[in-house]
């Protein structure tokens, strides 16, 4: 979050480096900063959460753009099993 405490108000968690390991359940909405390696990041971390058995039900809808290519953040997101709707 750019301004944690002005996002808070709005349901921000703070920055998703550090806080996404307490999500345990929930439906979130994330925009990342559109450089490659950041969303990669976070398309891992999602992928790592939502194979946790362990937490409860969890929805993410995911911003990201769609360069093309075979490898995106964008494609790996659309074909991941936990895809529902695109």
């Amino acid at each position: 979050s750019a301004f944690p405490s002005l996002e808070r108000r709005f349901g921000s968690l703070g920055s998703f480096y550090t806080s996404y390991t307490n999500i345990r359940e929930g439906s979130y909405e994330v925009n990342p900063p559109f450089v490659p390696e950041i969303m990669t990041f976070m398309e891992q971390s999602i992928h790592s959460l939502l194979e946790d058995e362990s937490r409860g039900p969890l929805s993410f809808l995911i911003i990201v753009p769609d360069w093309g290519g075979t490898n995106s953040t964008a494609d790996k997101c659309l074909k991941s099993k936990f895809n529902t709707a695109s």
